[in-house]
């Protein structure tokens, strides 16, 4: 069991809006996987795994009402995946680890952990099935053509792509 003041994890990468830079101003260094983000995820061991899930698919929505602890088997659980597809996270995690090269043995272990989350997902998941299960959906909501389903699918590339630096990056601290 971990400690109550543990409990408390942020694990939400945020990026900057594209085209709406004034809505919610993001500095630098709170985009994607900053420093606090990758303090709060060496707490426990499950979550490099959803902090990854999340840059891997682009979710930029793991705020604290979409993460849940479970006291009696000791477990977090990610909750709430609409967001997904939406976020350039893995380039914005690329650049925090470009800048930010100073970890505590934890965080190294927990950014081992994430390398190693992304690596399986990118060999279980290439960009090209996630397109075809977008487009499937896509169809059966009847959202054929729509402009917003290239959006995503140039997400899904991006943060793939990010997925495989990162993993470099990581590899190399």
């Amino acid at each position: 069991s971990i400690p109550e003041s543990d409990l408390e994890v942020r694990i939400h990468q945020r990026v900057q809006k594209a085209g709406r830079p004034n809505q919610w101003p993001l500095p630098p260094e709170r985009e994607g996987l900053n420093p606090t983000v990758i303090e709060h995820m060496a707490r426990h061991p499950d979550l490099p795994g959803i902090a990854a899930l999340d840059t891997f698919v682009g979710n930029g929505d793991r705020s604290q009402p979409n993460l849940f602890y479970d006291v009696d088997t000791d477990r977090f659980f990610g909750i709430d995946l609409a967001a997904s597809f939406c976020s350039e996270l893995g380039a914005a995690a690329c650049r925090q680890i470009e800048r930010n090269r100073e970890f505590s043995d934890r965080e190294k272990e927990a950014l081992k952990k994430y390398a190693d989350t992304l690596e399986r997902l990118l060999s279980l998941w290439p960009p090209e099935e996630i397109e075809q299960l977008l487009l499937e959906n896509a169809r059966k909501a009847g959202l054929e053509g729509e402009e917003r389903i290239e959006f995503h699918r140039q997400m899904i590339r991006s943060n793939y792509e990010s997925s495989r630096e990162l993993i470099r990056l990581i590899s190399s601290l």
